[in-house]
Order: structure tokens, then C-alpha cells, then sequence
């Protein structure tokens, strides 16, 4: 019976048998017949993943996805290699690059250990959620200095503690039902 071998052990022998030189071919189909082997074709892409991970660590290759809503021009993808060569100190940087409008502008660069989302999506988000976050507050806020004159003109804390139906309403809004 052959012993258990950690996906990431495996990824760890894979890159450096890949920065040692040994052909990809051959070993490509050795990986694929050990994954069939041991029951580990599931973790095909988490393990690639994790050859990608180990080769950085290595500085030798990165593997580079960049999403962006158009073709990124000649210039602006050299610009970016070798600002990522010089950031993680690698000698080579393999890019691929996806086209996805739902970013709405700008761009989404992954690496196997990180990612920079600069794309206007994430700021949309950004602000919807410092917008909602601010309009909770001040309407928490406001419920919280109304409790305080409930408070003090009915002098009983317990009842106080709650909105009354109102004053859920003005906090609900005028077209939001309360319950």
C-alpha cells in the first residue's frame, strides 16, 4: 500500500522538478498517473495552485491572471510585468489576461498568494457599503436620542429600550412596511 502524500508536498516536488529543468511532457502525464492513482483527481486545480504558489516562493515564475473590461494595451501589460518582476523579485511573469465587463473599469490582478482589485466594481462597493453603514448609524442614532427622551418622560427603562411602533415607522421609511 503506497503512503499518503500531502497535495502540497506534491506541489513542492513538482516545482522543483520544474525549476530543475525535467520535461514538462513527461512530467505532466507522471502527476496526472499519481492523481488517478491516489484518488486525487479532484484536486487538480488546488494543486495546481499550489505549483504556482511554490514557484513564486522559489522567485523563479509567476503566474499572473489580470481581469479587466478590455485587452490591456502592449505597453500597460509590460509596465505591470515588470513592476511585478521588481515587486516579488522574480525573473519571469506569465500573464492571462480575462475580459470581464462586470468590472465596469479598471482592473483585478491575482497572483497565487494575493489579489489587487482596482477596478471600479469594488469601489462601487466600497462606497454602497460606507453609504449604508453611515445611514445606519445616523438612524441609529437618532432611535438612540429618541429611547433617551422616552426615557426620560416615562422614567421606566425597561419599555423605553425599544422603538414604539412611530417611531420604527420614521426609521422604516415611508414606502417600507412595519410588522
Amino acid at each position: 500500500m503506497s503512503q499518503k502524500v500531502s497535495r502540497r508536498t506534491l506541489a513542492k516536488t513538482i516545482a522543483a522538478k520544474l525549476v530543475a529543468g525535467e520535461d514538462v511532457k513527461h512530467l505532466s502525464k507522471a502527476v496526472a498517473a499519481f492523481l488517478v492513482d491516489h484518488k486525487m483527481t479532484h484536486q487538480v486545480e488546488m494543486l495546481l495552485g499550489d505549483v504556482a504558489y511554490e514557484l513564486s516562493q522559489q522567485g523563479k515564475h509567476l503566474f499572473v491572471t489580470i481581469n479587466s473590461t478590455h485587452q490591456l494595451s502592449a505597453s500597460l501589460k509590460q509596465q505591470l510585468t515588470q513592476y511585478l518582476k521588481e515587486y516579488y523579485e522574480i525573473s519571469k511573469v506569465e500573464t492571462n489576461e480575462v475580459i470581464d465587463p462586470s468590472l465596469v473599469g479598471g482592473v483585478v490582478v491575482t497572483t497565487p498568494d494575493e489579489a489587487l482589485d482596482l477596478s471600479i466594481r469594488a469601489k462601487l462597493k466600497r462606497l454602497r457599503t460606507y453609504s449604508t453603514s453611515s445611514f445606519l448609524a445616523e438612524k441609529s442614532a437618532a432611535l438612540s436620542e429618541r429611547g433617551k427622551t422616552a426615557r426620560s418622560v416615562s422614567g421606566n427603562t425597561e419599555s423605553a429600550a425599544l422603538p414604539s411602533r412611530s417611531q420604527r415607522r420614521d426609521f422604516a421609511g415611508e414606502n417600507d412596511e412595519v410588522k
